[in-house]
């Protein structure tokens, strides 16, 4: 009788492993790869992507934690996907990014930067399944060029691509008119003359970070240009005045931006005006300032695409390994003046003085620098970070001295950005930096709830980077300068270093409330050191955190 009992039971489980509603699965294959065998979900998903187009994908479910295939991912995002069996490693490409996992690890590398999830890249049969978790963070969007959200009660996931292309900006000389537009990544353009009054600039597969609209010239040369989207691609046509004469096109890749220089041909009537560089929006002039040059050989207006394609780099030269583009604010300038020593020596002018000393080294060094600043004129701190951000910098340093009613308080500090100060000293020195805001002249609103959302949106995954890189500048200290008390690493919520994409820091160089440190902060002796000790930090952050 048990024997039958026995052989009834085998049959019955055998049935029920092989038709079970929500497979719950064991994988073989899985054991084979090392792994245990995994019990697992699907639910079907609903995917919108920003063209309104719907798709559906399979969500597996192991152990509570959603996870999506390798065939999903690269319908989803439209990525280039290699599988390494051997070495058990996936590689994702996205253009000029790339994003590489390692089979049963947590670890990710994200344009060469390790990044680490709550789960284990899985091996299910022969399909890999990598956590959804990595896909909603701000790593990946970078990487992607695309915001994920997933919305678990309704089952969508939601793929909206970056803006990425700014609105453009138009500088009058002499003898021509310049049109810049800056691109957050290498894109494809085509530069026409359709009619003798009318150009039409076009970027590729790309996202308006602005409004469309009409932006006015008037300079003669050109009378306005319109700038609008049209089946995925942003249009700037560009309206000709009288004195328009012939064109060129250039093509820069640091940052990624697209110029079309055109030709002044006669002066108008009322050309004794001064015709000088025009002010441009904040960005753009950020980067014309920076001493970024215009290839000398210019893109021929009827160049083939294969040409221009050629004018960018490889996307090997393109995923970025090591630390190159590093952004450097000054704090304060023009009507901000920061703090004030009893001297009158202006903290505005000391900052700029060590970011200029910290350029020439770092320039020195092999590095492609740009500053927030390079004269005394004044910078609204969110702009700051969104030159960073435009510049795809990959370090930011922000330029400070310190202040305080105790005039005996003295030395030097080094912070990261955080939420919450570490102590109130460090609240105290977040909030006199962070009054500036009073003279940026913003809308009203619940400023506080902006605020936090976005913080938490952020920089949150470079807080890691961050604190890093003070721990080594704040050990220079005592190498550099003994005599100047090191009043270490800090945290606080500094304006300046909110929305940073990458690792950012303020240096408080010391105290310019103090009599002595006002004297030592003005000596070339002490700005030479001060911006030897953060390129030892930076050198030595590159050294043992980036490969």
């Amino acid at each position: 009788m048990k024997k039958y009992l026995y052989l009834f039971l085998l049959i019955f489980y055998s049935f029920f492993i092989k038709y079970e509603v929500f497979a719950n699965k064991s994988s073989t294959d899985a054991a084979d790869a090392g792994m245990a065998s995994v019990s697992y979900k699907t639910k079907r998903i609903k995917v919108i992507k920003d063209s309104g187009r719907e798709e559906y994908a399979d969500l597996v479910l192991i152990g509570g934690m959603g996870y999506l295939s390798l065939k999903d991912i690269e319908k989803i995002y439209n990525a280039d996907v290699k599988w390494f069996p051997v070495s058990k490693r996936v590689t994702l490409r996205f253009g000029s990014g790339a994003v590489q996992f390692s089979m049963g690890s947590s670890t990710v590398l994200v344009n060469g930067v390790q990044r680490t999830m709550n789960k284990s890249v899985k091996l299910l049969g022969r399909d890999v399944f990598i956590p959804l978790e990595f896909f909603v963070t701000r790593s990946f969007a970078e990487v992607a060029d695309a915001f994920t959200s997933w919305d678990y009660s309704g089952l969508v996931l939601r793929v909206e691509g970056f803006a990425d292309v700014s609105s453009p900006s138009h500088f009058t000389f002499s003898d021509k008119t310049r049109i810049v537009a800056e691109f957050r990544n290498k894109k494809e353009i085509d530069v026409k003359r359709i009619t003798r009054n009318r150009i039409i600039f076009k970027i590729y597969r790309s996202k308006l970070c602005d409004p469309a609209g009409k932006i006015t010239v008037n300079d003669d040369v050109v009378e306005n240009i319109d700038v609008f989207e049209r089946a995925g691609d942003t249009i700037f046509e560009i309206n000709l005045g009288t004195y328009a004469g012939s064109y060129e096109v250039y093509v820069i890749t640091s940052p990624f931006a697209g110029v079309v220089d055109i030709e002044r041909v006669s002066m108008s009537k009322s050309g004794s005006k001064s015709f000088t560089a025009a002010l441009a929006p904040p960005v753009t002039s950020f980067f014309m300032k920076s001493g970024v040059s215009i290839p000398k050989v210019p893109v021929s207006p009827t160049s083939s695409k294969k040409k221009k394609k050629n004018t960018y780099p490889s996307k090997k030269q393109a995923v970025r390994k090591k630390i190159k583009r590093i952004v450097i604010d000054p704090g304060h300038g023009g009507t901000d003046v920061g703090a004030v020593g009893m001297r009158g020596t202006k903290e505005k002018d000391i900052n700029l003085i060590v970011a200029r000393r910290l350029e020439s080294l770092l320039k020195k060094e092999g590095y492609t620098v740009f500053m927030t600043r390079s004269d005394d004129s004044f910078v609204p701190l969110s702009e700051r970070t969104r030159m960073a951000n435009r510049v795809m910098a990959d370090m930011f340093i922000s330029i400070h001295c310190n202040a305080s009613l105790k005039t005996k308080a003295k030395g030097f500090e080094v912070y990261f950005l955080s939420e919450k100060a570490s102590d109130k000293a460090a609240d105290a020195v977040a909030n006199l930096e962070n009054s500036v805001i009073a003279l940026e002249k913003l809308p009203a609103g619940n400023a506080g709830d902006v605020e936090h959302m976005l913080f938490s949106m952020a920089v949150c995954e470079f807080m890691n980077e961050s604190s890093k890189l003070c721990g080594l500048i704040s050990k220079e200290i005592d190498a550099k300068l003994a005599s100047l008390t090191n009043r270490g690493v800090r945290q606080a919520n500094f304006c300046v270093l909110r929305g940073a994409s990458m690792p950012a820091i303020l240096v408080e160089l010391a105290y310019i409330s103090n009599p002595a440190e006002e004297r030592m902060l003005k000596t070339k002796k002490f700005q030479r050191r001060a911006a030897e000790i953060i390129l030892n930090g930076i050198k030595k952050y590159e050294k043992k955190f980036v490969r």
